[in-house]
C-alpha cells in the first residue's frame, strides 16, 4: 500500500487540518483572553480597594450617588466573594472524594494527590468555565 505524495497533500486534506488547526487556535486564544479579563476584573476591584482609591472617588460624589456607588462596590465584591467560595468548596469536595477513591485503591501518596486534584480542579474549573 503506497502512499503519493500528490494523495498525502490533496488540497482537501490540507485545508481540512487548516480549518482544525486554526478552529482550536482561536477557541484557545479565546478562551485566555476572556480568562485574562476576569483577572483584570478581579485586579480592578482587588488593588484599588486596597489603597483607597475607592474611598477617593467616594467623596467627589454627592450623597445619593456615593451611597450606590458603596452598595454596587459591595454587590460586586459579595459577588466575587461568594463565586470563590463556592469554587473552592466544589474543588475541596472533588478532591476530598478523589483521595478517598485513592485510598481505597491503596495508591501510594493519596493525600499528596488529592492536594494536586484541589489545585488543578480550582484552576482548570475556572480557567475552562469561563
Amino acid at each position: 500500500t503506497e502512499v503519493s505524495l500528490s494523495e498525502l497533500l490533496s488540497l482537501d486534506k490540507v485545508m481540512t487540518v487548516l480549518k482544525e488547526g486554526i478552529g482550536s487556535a482561536l477557541s484557545g486564544l479565546s478562551k485566555v483572553a476572556s480568562n485574562g479579563f476576569l483577572v483584570l476584573l478581579f485586579l480592578i476591584f482587588l488593588i484599588p480597594g486596597a489603597s483607597g482609591t475607592f474611598s477617593t472617588l467616594e467623596k467627589s460624589m454627592s450623597k445619593s450617588n456615593a451611597r450606590k456607588f458603596r452598595k454596587a462596590l459591595f454587590d460586586i465584591e459579595d459577588s466575587i466573594y461568594n463565586y470563590l467560595k463556592g469554587k473552592t468548596l466544589i474543588s475541596a469536595v472533588s478532591a476530598s472524594a478523589s483521595g478517598l477513591v485513592l485510598v481505597l485503591f491503596g495508591a501510594k501518596y493519596p493525600v499528596l494527590f488529592a492536594l494536586l486534584f484541589f489545585f488543578l480542579n480550582f484552576i482548570l474549573n475556572n480557567f475552562y468555565n469561563l
